[in-house]
């Protein structure tokens, strides 16, 4: 048997073991393996819904928390066009996973700087007398 060949230098990383798992992990929440595009995605968002059309950029804390986040690659997805559509690009770009590498759980995920805790229910709140909701 041959052994493999030398990896090369050039474009090279090197990623501990706890942080691979802890953005493979984020990658199955943020984007499920066999998730398809919403029903009526306009062809030019689908690319939202592949994982290469993503940046991936982690960061572990001496916690044991490891911050993994979601970019999207405008190579690999143009988004410009994008921008005030359907809401998919704004509830996709910069999403943002808290993962705790000694347990491998999803503590919390948000877009941009918000980010939601995971184990909590969201409070349910009533709507105020003569205030409008919107969806």
């Amino acid at each position: 048997m041959k052994p493999p060949p030398e990896l090369p230098r050039e474009g090279r990383l090197r990623l501990e073991g706890n942080v691979a798992a802890a953005i493979q992990l984020a990658l199955e929440d943020f984007l499920p393996g066999k998730a398809l595009p919403p029903e009526g995605t306009r062809p030019e968002e689908a690319c939202l819904y592949r994982t290469d059309s993503y940046d991936v950029t982690a960061a572990p804390e001496p916690t044991g928390v490891v911050q993994v986040r979601f970019t999207v690659d405008e190579q690999a997805c143009p988004t410009n066009a994008l921008w005030g559509s359907s809401g998919a690009l704004a509830r996709m770009d910069r999403t943002a996973h808290a993962v705790d590498i000694r347990t491998m759980r999803i503590l919390a995920v948000g877009n941009h700087a918000h980010l939601r805790h995971t184990a909590q229910a969201p409070a349910e709140e009533k709507p105020q007398e003569g205030v409008k909701e919107f969806e």
